[in-house]
Order: C-alpha cells, then structure tokens, then sequence
C-alpha cells in the first residue's frame, strides 16, 4: 500500500496561485469568477469595437469592391431591408470584440485549468496555445489576401461568358405582336447623332460655384460622376453579360468569416497530427501509409465545410493536404523525442 502510494504522482495544486488544496465548492467559485471576469473583457472589447466597425467592415468588403472595379462594374453592395447594415455593424462589433477580448479569455481558462496539470502537462499546452492561435491567424490571412482576390476575381470573369440573347431576332408570332412601335427609317432623325465626349479623371475637380451638373468618368472605377448641389454623385456602370451580380452586404459578410473561421480550424492540421503522434494513439508511418485515405477525408471535409463550389473546395483541401505532410514531418521528430526520452 505503500508503494502504491508512493508511486502515485500528487496533482500539482499545491503549486499554484491558490497556495491551499481547493474543496470542490472552491473550485466552483474559482469557475464562477473566472467565467465573470471573461465576461466582464468581453463586453468591454464589443463597446470598444463599436467604434471602428465601420472600419472592419470595408476591411472585410475591400477585396470584393476591388474585385468589382477591376471588371469595370459597380463597386457597391446592396441591403435588401431597412435594418439590414444597422443589424450586420452589431454583428460585426460583437464578431470583433469576442476576437480582441479572446485572449484574454484564454488567459482566464488557463488561469483556472492550469492549476490542475502537470508540469509536463502544462508545458504542451503552452507551446500548443500560440501555435493554435497563429495557425488560425494564419488561415485568416490565407482567405482574406489569396483565396478571396483570385476566387471572386474567378467568378466574376466567369460570368462575362454569358452574353444576352440578341433583341433584333424576333419570331412570328413576336414580330405580330411589336408591329408598329418600331419607328421606320423615315422618321428617324436627319444626320449623325451628337457625340458626347467626358473627361477621364483620376480625382474630381475642384468644386466651384456653378459646377453642379459637371460630369467625367472616373479613371479608376469607371464610373460617370458629376456635381449635384456640391457634392459628388456617381451613375454605377452596367454589366453587358447576362446576369448583372449584384452582391448583398449581409451574406457577403457571412460568407467572408465562415470562411475565414473554417481556414483557420483547416490550418490546425499539423497540430492534430503532433498530437497524435506524440500521444502514440496513432503513429505516423501508419498515417503515411493511409495517405490516400487521408487525402480523401480531406477533400471530403473542404466539401462539407466550404461553400458549395468547387473553388473555395480545392482552396481548402490543397493547405490542408500540405499541412498534412508538414505535420507529418513535425510528428515523426515527436516520435523520436518522446522515444529517446
């Protein structure tokens, strides 16, 4: 009974900010402050927030606006009722405050599940905490600055192919029906028609008493602006496909940041593997081994994850793939150290 007791390896709370052996009603208590104290960050991080919403959320349109003007379209997105931007600006503070406080957060979890590990424990979670949350920075920023540029740029190249169909053939039947609205040859008007002839600018003129009514074309989006009342109003160019993309603010939005959130849930791949590996539930040669399975899972997992298009698909699965192999190689030096060690 004695070595029994020997060999048992006391919980390490006797080492910790708490000084004493916690009750369980402790330990509760513990819970609740820490839960209240994360709370308190949170809500504090959302008003923050509030005031540079605005700002997140052109940071989040910016690379659709840039999308639209370099095809030459009308670089706005749309609302389809009344409270629509007012509701997705709370989202959006609310999204950027849990994202400021989350470290704080973490820091209060810690705080109180910390004080129950080992030593060893304590050491894996962290140098697994960082790498989590870069990892997951990084998958963001794989969204934002690569997938979401060429992705957009994609589709909207895709839909100059659909051209309208021509207005001039008519049927029969059609023909019978517009007879007459057509005005002949003989009263249309004499000569060739006066041709209109607008500045390109790269930056409004200088208003002036008088300019209202003063048009250009806008040399960077395109667009036919003009004076009204001293201020500047723009006539949004009009695609000549098929199908004019209009974009709604909301699901933009959310299709943004789900994407960015499931990129950075994808990008934790090599920590999974490490963990694996150096757990020894799973060895790596046997995950190399059933590398193809693997590759499968994965592309099965980008196609439930992402949007239902093959882009956002194949944009998911490659990293993930090559996250995969990285992990491997990170998994197989756990291998070894936990082996020798």
């Amino acid at each position: 009974m004695l070595v029994a007791m020997a060999d048992t390896e006391p919980r390490p709370t006797d080492s910790v900010d708490i000084g004493v052996r916690m009750s369980f009603g402790d330990h509760l208590e513990e819970l609740r402050r820490r839960i209240l104290l994360a709370l308190v960050g949170v809500a504090i991080a959302i008003v923050a927030a509030i005031f540079f919403s605005k700002e997140v959320i052109s940071i989040l349109c910016q690379p659709l606006v840039l999308a639209l003007a370099m095809e030459g379209l009308n670089p706005r997105l749309y609302q389809e009722q009344v409270p629509q931007l007012f509701l997705a600006y709370l989202q959006v503070s609310m999204l950027t405050g849990v994202i400021l406080a989350s470290p704080w957060v973490a820091y209060q979890i810690w705080k109180f599940v910390g004080a129950g590990l080992f030593p060893h424990e304590r050491r894996w979670v962290k140098l697994f905490g960082p790498s989590s949350l870069g990892l997951f920075l990084m998958g963001g920023a794989f969204v934002y600055f690569i997938m979401l540029p060429f992705g957009l740029q994609f589709f909207l190249t895709f839909n100059r192919g659909f051209q309208p169909p021509s207005i001039e053939f008519r049927t029969p039947i059609q023909q019978l029906i517009y007879r007459g609205q057509d005005k002949p040859e003989s009263e249309a008007a004499p000569g060739q028609p006066a041709l209109l002839a607008l500045p390109t600018l790269s930056e409004p003129p200088n208003y002036a008493e008088g300019m209202d009514g003063v048009a250009w074309i806008d040399a960077t989006t395109g667009q036919l602006r003009y004076y009204h009342k001293g201020k500047v109003k723009a006539v949004p160019p009009i695609s000549d496909s098929l199908v004019q993309p209009w974009f709604n603010l909301t699901d933009y939005l959310k299709f943004s940041v789900v994407l960015m959130f499931v990129f950075g849930l994808g990008f934790q791949t090599p920590l999974v593997i490490m963990f694996l590996a150096q757990t020894g539930l799973v060895r790596t040669a046997t995950m190399a081994r059933r590398r193809r399975v693997v590759i499968l899972i994965l592309f099965i997992a980008a196609a439930v994850l992402t949007p239902p298009d093959v882009i956002s698909q194949i944009f998911l699965a490659l990293p993930m793939w090559g996250l995969f192999e990285i992990g491997l190689v990170l998994g197989r030096r756990a291998e070894r150290k936990r082996a020798s060690g």
